[in-house]
């Protein structure tokens, strides 16, 4: 079963918040949206994460950093307002189970 995450990490330096994009595209197993600061949406159709792993894995890369992950599963609902290629990815990716 697909799960989805949002991540949402405080204050992140530039150099930080590339990082954090570096480790999520490292990971061939999830797709991820991010076009805020600080914020990704994530997709892991394998269930490999959790948001107790995630949270694990950033604190090592971004020690004593104030983030909050929240984990679903199943349909979400959404609504957004930009670009047609910003919203692309929560289309294809994060509506389909």
């Amino acid at each position: 079963m697909k799960i989805r995450f949002v991540v949402c990490l405080d204050d992140l330096s530039e150099q930080e918040e590339n990082q954090i994009t570096q480790f999520f595209q490292s990971d061939k197993t999830v797709g991820f949206w991010h076009w805020f600061v600080g914020v990704w949406f994530l997709s892991d159709p394998t269930g490999k994460w959790n948001a107790v792993k995630l949270r694990d894995a950033l604190q090592g890369l971004i020690p004593n950093r104030n983030m909050m992950i929240v984990q679903f599963s199943g349909s979400q609902t959404w609504a957004g307002f930009g670009s047609k290629e910003m919203f692309d990815w929560m289309h294809q990716s994060w509506d389909r189970d």
